[in-house]
């Protein structure tokens, strides 16, 4: 950042320290373009796409984390349900991951954009009041994401 004080001192300053990667002659005028065209260059460009498009991904706290072994969950929700998020990630072997106690309501895979079909998928709102929360049940491709949104 232009005007930013410096830092970082030597060779021998290290990410856990500073919180900055070094990425070296990646980054020059003649790499650039091999760099960005590399896939891990790509995923993490797709992943901040999806990121800057759902508001709870940014801003929201996180909730209902569970963890174990080769995977995780945990849910997101900003202002109340302006933005909503149910995350799956799976390390290892695919997952099959259930959240329980999740808003009902149309949810939309963010990386595919599928919507979820029923019956996970349920209306906000019925003729006799409010749907109370449900399950959901995602599963998750090894060392993936899934990431379902209301």
């Amino acid at each position: 950042m232009k005007g930013a004080p410096q830092d970082i001192i030597g060779n021998d300053d290290t990410l856990d320290s500073t919180g900055r990667t070094y990425f070296g002659d990646h980054l020059t005028a003649d790499a650039i373009a091999a760099t960005q065209a590399h896939p891990l260059y790509r995923h993490i460009q797709r992943l901040n796409l999806i990121r800057r498009g759902i508001p709870a991904l940014q801003k929201a706290p996180l909730s209902q984390v569970n963890e174990w072994g080769s995977g995780m969950s945990f849910v997101r929700d900003f202002n109340n349900g302006e933005s909503y998020v149910v995350v799956g990630l799976a390390i290892g072997g695919d997952q099959a991951i259930t959240v329980g106690n999740v808003r009902s309501g149309p949810y939309v895979d963010a990386v595919t954009g599928n919507r979820l079909s029923a019956p996970a998928t349920v209306r906000c709102r019925s003729r006799f009041g409010p749907i109370p929360p449900v399950s959901m049940s995602l599963t998750v491709r090894a060392r993936s994401a899934r990431m379902e949104c209301i």
